[in-house]
């Protein structure tokens, strides 16, 4: 991805995984950095004390996902469908799965499933158009159980 300003008058860099400002490379950078990819989607990017807390990306104006970046690393997803609606939500920490990760359907929830270290652990729900659970599942170590 390239990162070309949208309207930060200034370039960050990165260096042991704090952001900075490159003409101001001993201050960790707090504030807000815009930038396009390479496919013209615009990446609004939240700063403070040079750790990453959330990131916006919209393409021809519509949201297409937020990312919230936690301290310890782990970060929330959601993933927007053509219509603006919610089409996936989940937990990574270390870069895998963790806790409960939402799937919907033009905005109706379709499957709750619970994650841990990238493998289904716990609960899965899949649930009829209504909100009605149509099957529960449950996993243990990715395998389902009986």
């Amino acid at each position: 991805m390239s990162k070309e300003n949208l309207n930060s008058p200034f370039k960050i860099i990165i260096s042991n995984g704090i952001t900075y400002r490159e003409d101001d490379p001993n201050t960790p950078y707090s504030g807000v950095y815009n930038w396009l990819t390479d496919d013209g989607s615009a990446v609004t990017s939240v700063y403070e004390d040079g750790f990453h807390v959330s990131q916006l990306i919209t393409d021809n104006g519509l949201t297409r996902s937020k990312t919230l970046f936690r301290k310890d690393h782990s970060k929330e997803i959601t993933i927007y469908d053509d219509n603006g609606d919610i089409s996936i939500r989940n937990q990574i920490v270390d870069g895998k799965l963790e806790g409960m990760t939402e799937i919907y359907a033009d905005g109706v929830l379709l499957m709750t499933a619970e994650f841990k270290k990238g493998r289904k652990n716990g609960e899965c729900i899949v649930y009829h158009a209504d909100g009605s659970i149509a099957r529960r599942e449950y996993y243990l170590n990715n395998v389902k159980q009986d």
